[in-house]
């Protein structure tokens, strides 16, 4: 696979196939809580029915019993497998919350500090005494992503799963967009040096780690690393949409196990829905992480002279943001954690998108509520989020 190839992979955040009906809503069909249920269920499903997404599978927990789950659509077109609850999707950067449990984990066992510099791990690295893990974690660390701090000509193409991919990123011609800990930008290299501190101080591949530490703590049998052919067969196939005629249409899209294997620690997961609730409930219940340290890490992070990181975003010249949705504000980022207010409700959450893939898992604190919905093709979810969420938090938006 060519550099130019997995450039895509980064940059990438229907004909309409039998829809076969996977819903599981309980409880008194005329309770707000149920009629609430059935017109998400309906939003997510229109994604299908409208061209949007091959497939969809989602779950929302309310409190600590009920548990909704429905599944709609294709998981791959050329076999006519249908997409169920217990379908597997690439996780994509819903993987970074993993990544920053891990390294809590490290710091409560005492072999890590949130104030250890990077160049106790990788002494060569540029400016490597400024930047610390906080940084890393918090997107305040300035530095670049690979394909805009442009990678020397003799980088190899798995650069990224090598053993020390830090020694290709160290030799970018413009290794910082701003002075560390100075402005905020989401860095998915950071998460990537991250993962290899993991595997350094723990003496574990990444996914050996988060297996023993995470997946099995919590009982998820069907998350793990993409890694090779038989583990990305079995999981939904990625697609793309393109417009015909007024009409979007899923297309097939030419992606390959190292497509997703090879984002490792900062978007190379993969999963399904009842894993990721059973997830997002052990971690606040303090199954992985304790409170005082998830507290922190779920709270917005800050840069150096003292502002909040939605206070501080850093705007690259060659890539302005797209404007803000009027519904989400203060929308920032703590450690491994997005976090931001929609329709006015404090929201704890994460999305992902990669070529073939759009997902997104939230939890709102006032109301013990996580949501996880997955979809195997591009902004598959985006045409229905400010509705579900709307819908989610009895917004009048």
């Amino acid at each position: 696979m060519k550099r130019h190839q997995l450039l895509f992979l980064f940059l990438a955040l229907s004909i309409v196939f039998g829809c076969k009906d996977k819903t599981k809503i309980d409880g008194d069909d005329n309770s707000k809580e149920t009629v609430k249920i059935q017109k998400i269920d309906s939003l997510l499903k229109s994604l299908v029915t409208n061209g949007h997404s091959a497939g969809i599978a989602y779950g929302i927990q309310i409190g600590d019993q009920k548990i909704y789950q429905g599944a709609y659509g294709i998981a791959d077109m050329e076999t006519g497998r249908v997409v169920d609850t217990a379908t597997v999707f690439g996780l994509a950067s819903i993987t970074k919350p993993f990544t920053a449990i891990a390294i809590g984990q490290l710091v409560e066992k005492g072999k890590l500090s949130l104030e250890d510099k990077l160049v106790k791990f990788f002494p060569d690295f540029p400016k490597g005494e400024k930047v610390t893990l906080y940084q890393l974690l918090s997107h305040t660390s300035g530095i670049n992503e690979w394909w805009v701090g442009g990678l020397p000509e003799s980088t190899p193409e798995d650069w990224t799963t090598s053993e020390h991919p830090h020694e290709y990123l160290q030799q970018m011609k413009n290794v910082y967009l701003f002075e560390p800990g100075s402005e905020y930008s989401y860095s998915n290299m950071g998460y990537l040096l991250l993962g290899e501190i993991v595997e350094q101080v723990s003496g574990k591949h990444y996914s050996n780690y988060v297996k023993e530490n995470i997946f099995d703590i919590v009982g998820m049998t069907r998350t793990d690393l993409v890694q090779g052919e038989e583990t990305f067969e079995s999981m939904a196939k990625g697609y793309g949409v393109s417009q015909e005629n007024d009409s979007s249409v899923v297309k097939s899209l030419s992606a390959s196990p190292f497509i997703a294997g090879a984002l490792k620690s900062f978007g190379g997961l993969k999963s399904n829905v009842p894993d990721m609730i059973l997830w997002s409930k052990a971690l606040f219940n303090e199954e992985l992480i304790d409170q005082e340290l998830l507290t922190q890490m779920m709270n917005y992070a800050k840069v150096k002279d003292g502002r909040w990181v939605y206070e501080a975003k850093y705007v690259h010249p060659d890539f302005p943001p797209p404007p803000p949705w009027e519904y989400m504000k203060k929308d920032g980022y703590g450690l491994g954690f997005s976090r931001t207010e929609i329709f006015g409700k404090e929201a704890l959450w994460h999305s992902g998108g990669m070529p073939g893939y759009n997902t997104l898992w939230c939890y709102f604190p006032a109301l013990d509520t996580s949501l996880v919905v997955f979809s195997n093709t591009d902004n598959g979810i985006i045409p229905v989020f400010e509705q579900l969420m709307s819908t989610l938090l009895d917004a009048k938006g």
